[in-house]
């Protein structure tokens, strides 16, 4: 159990717990002492949600040859995008119409609803296009070394930073803002290959 004092121009922000439990915040800091730091949507070119579940019906879905691999959390479990995993696949047409939530290799897929929440995996090479689930968001860095990145958010700081974000009690989940507000450390380009090349 703790108790944290609250600013009065914070309480704006967000009053629940975690995002104040004095244990994660402390890892947060520990990285801002560490590193030269920015945030998550700052070193972002971009950022969007899968589209609404209305937009896109399992029924939609086609066979590989005729579509595009549609990226669902448990296909987020590890590091890298799981393309073995009994995927999906939707209509170039609905790729093309769904056009904000496409991505391509080198982005990042984040979980933000369900029992994954919070896992992360790179789109990799092999993957040239795919669309997102709705219960999930996609990042594109402008410059850093995605999987250097995923190997920050994966690990225990940047977990600690999902944590805190995480909102809606018994059906937890995260969202944009949350997400964009994690803390990231800028690591030299030397350092993020040999750690991403891990």
């Amino acid at each position: 159990m703790f108790y944290s004092r609250i600013k009065p121009q914070d309480l704006a922000q967000r009053i629940d717990p975690e995002y104040h439990n004095p244990e994660l915040l402390a890892m947060k800091k520990q990285v801002q002492r560490a590193f030269p730091s920015s945030s998550f949507r700052v070193e972002c070119q971009r950022m969007n949600s899968g589209p609404f579940g209305s937009a896109l019906l399992a029924s939609d879905y086609v066979a590989e040859d005729n579509g595009v691999m549609f990226v669902r959390p448990q296909d987020c479990k590890d590091l890298i995008v799981n393309a073995d995993n009994d995927n999906v696949f939707i209509s170039h047409a609905d790729n093309q119409r769904l056009k904000s939530s496409r991505f391509g290799a080198g982005a990042i897929i984040i979980t933000k609803i369900g029992n994954g929440i919070g896992d992360m995996a790179v789109v990799p090479e092999s993957i040239l296009d795919c669309n997102i689930s709705g219960n999930a968001m996609g990042a594109v860095l402008k410059k850093h070394d995605p999987y250097c990145a995923i190997a920050f958010l994966r690990g225990k700081f940047g977990q600690a930073e999902v944590k805190r974000g995480l909102s809606g009690g018994p059906k937890p989940k995260i969202d944009m803002d949350s997400i964009g507000d994690i803390v990231f450390p800028l690591i030299g380009d030397l350092a993020q290959k040999y750690i991403g090349d891990k």
